[in-house]
Parts: structure tokens; sequence; C-alpha cells
């Protein structure tokens, strides 16, 4: 199951390299594919059906307001020994802390984008796994990381910014991945054995 799959891309893309496998996504926006479950709703009123053996969760837990209940919906879900991958911004990251610290010299553009309204919720390396242990999982593989250059949005501000602008987060991605402080979280987790 894939837990706010947007558009259904990362279903999409699965289905036909897995034929076999039984494919859900869950999100607010309708979807549609002949051999995919899509469910337009809330992941914590919808009835689904599980158990699942994996789910993920692609830049969702930074737009949840009320984190523990979502988690605890993704632990009843999982087969007794499956995965759960979220996917999220790491506040720990290089970019991130620049962001930081230009904003407080006054510079703020690259603050304003990281920092959206829409995000309600800015997990550091720490507190993604506090958050995911208290709510009964533990930790199999966490790693920062950063996406690829291309996939940057760049604001539009003519050829020569633009390619200023990818330059410099081309730069900061290229030290910060060897460093392991790379714009993203991908957290691998189970839920630990009930007592």
């Amino acid at each position: 199951m894939d837990a706010g799959c947007g558009r259904g891309d990362f279903l999409k893309w699965l289905q036909p390299r897995h034929p076999d496998w039984d494919l859900t996504g869950i999100d607010l926006a309708p979807n549609r594919h002949p051999d995919i479950t899509f469910i337009q709703g809330d992941i914590l009123r919808a009835n689904l059906k599980g158990p699942f053996d994996f789910i993920t969760s692609f830049m969702v837990v930074e737009h949840v307001e009320q984190i523990r209940p979502f988690l605890e919906k993704m632990r009843s879900l999982l087969a007794e020994r499956g995965t759960l991958m979220v996917n999220t911004f790491n506040n720990d990251s290089l970019i991130f802390r620049l962001a930081r610290g230009l904003h407080r010299v006054g510079l703020s553009a690259a603050y304003r984008r990281l920092y959206s309204p829409h995000h309600v919720q800015h997990y550091s390396k720490r507190s993604i796994r506090e958050v995911l242990i208290r709510s009964g999982f533990e930790i199999v593989k966490h790693q920062c990381h950063n996406y690829p250059l291309r996939a940057v949005d760049v604001p539009a501000a003519g050829p020569v910014m633009e390619w200023a602008y990818r330059l410099f987060v081309g730069g900061v991605f290229a030290v910060s991945d060897p460093l392991g402080m790379g714009i993203e979280h991908t957290v691998f987790c189970r839920p630990t054995p009930r007592p």
C-alpha cells in the first residue's frame, strides 16, 4: 500500500514490473488504474483491508499535524513482520542548515521554499526515529540522501539565475551526500513485537 499516493505514480511504475502484486493506494486525490486498487479518502477514516506486507509513505508525514494516530494506523495495517517505509525531508540536512543560516542574515528565499507553510512538521534524524519508535516500530534502516538534481524545483527567475540555483544546489548535494546530510530521510521499520 502507498499511503498518500498522490497521482499514484509509484504504484503505476511498480505494477508492470510486478503484475502479481496486489497494489493499493490511498489519497484525497482521485486515481484510476485497472490493475491497482485506489481509494479516495482520509487514511485515518478509510476502511482499509489489511494486513499489508509493505507500506510506503513518500513525502506525507511532514503534512500530518498529528503524527502518532497516522503511525498507529500504519502499524495496525501492517502484517506482523511487514515493513513501513517513511520518506520525508531531513531538517538536519546541509541545505536546510544553510537556509536557516541565510535566513538569520536576512536572505530568506531558500528558507521560505524549504519551510513552506503546508509542511507542518520538520523531522531531524533523531526526531523521526523517536516518533517511529514511540509509535511501536523498530528501525531496520535509516538513510539520508539527496534526490537527482534534475528533480530539484527551480524557481522561475530567468536562465542565468536558474543555472546559478542549480549549480548551488548541485554543490550542496555533492558535499552533503558523503556526509550523510542529504535533503531527505528514508526510514525502513517494522512493528515491534507486542508482549
